[in-house]
């Protein structure tokens, strides 16, 4: 029995296209959520992904900042 073989478009299994679908999304939103351009951003994240950056990390540290500081809350101590 042959192992299924992966290809840049379909993954390998769920997780890592749960990834690439998270990738993809947070790219969508830098780019300020165009239309018709999911199968562009889903490569990029394919291919971001294949190298090992990811957007997405970099994207919630910015929005954990951001909340932080829309909620009012400091870091500084008194």
């Amino acid at each position: 029995m042959q192992t299924p073989i992966s290809t840049p478009s379909t993954p390998a299994n769920s997780s890592s296209a749960a990834a690439i679908a998270t990738e993809a999304y947070y790219q969508w939103l830098q780019a300020g959520k165009p239309e018709g351009r999911d199968q562009d951003f889903w490569l990029k994240a394919e291919a971001r992904m294949r190298n090992g950056g990811s957007t997405a990390k970099v994207t919630e540290k910015k929005t954990a900042a951001m909340s932080g500081s829309a909620t009012g809350k400091t870091t500084a101590k008194r």
